[in-house]
């Protein structure tokens, strides 16, 4: 997550050059790909602690959440709900398919809305 920060970007590269290790930028890529790649790793497991903490200091003031499809990687396409926060959008949750550029069926839209709102539930209830 501090790679992805500093460097403004999620661009494998650019989040290698922020990440404070030592060694050559192509070993830290391939280092990332492979954890990225792991079926060991999850969202649940190593993301949403993250965001869940991020989201509880912003509840203070109200949040506002946009959701936007784009191509991502090799011919796939995300789906993303974000909450903006000083004119950047932090992701939530998001669903990455194979496909060009297009738009998405609503019914994605709904699905990916309802798992927001039922984790938004989830955080009310530890903030409380």
């Amino acid at each position: 997550m501090s790679g992805i920060v500093q460097s403004k970007s999620v661009k494998l590269d650019d989040i290698a050059s922020e990440v404070p290790r030592t060694g050559r930028l192509a070993s830290q890529v391939m280092q990332l790909r492979r954890f990225l790649k792991n079926k060991n790793i999850s969202i649940d497991l190593y993301y949403l602690p993250f965001i869940e903490t991020v989201l509880s200091s912003l509840a203070q003031h109200p949040l506002v959440l946009i959701i936007d499809g784009s191509s991502t990687a090799r011919g796939c396409e995300t789906l993303m709900v974000s909450v903006v926060y000083q004119k950047r959008s932090l992701p939530l949750l998001w669903v990455t398919r194979k496909g060009n550029k297009g738009h998405f069926p609503e019914a994605l839209h709904i699905e990916l809305i309802t798992a927001v709102k039922a984790h938004s539930l989830n955080l009310r209830r530890l903030s409380a």
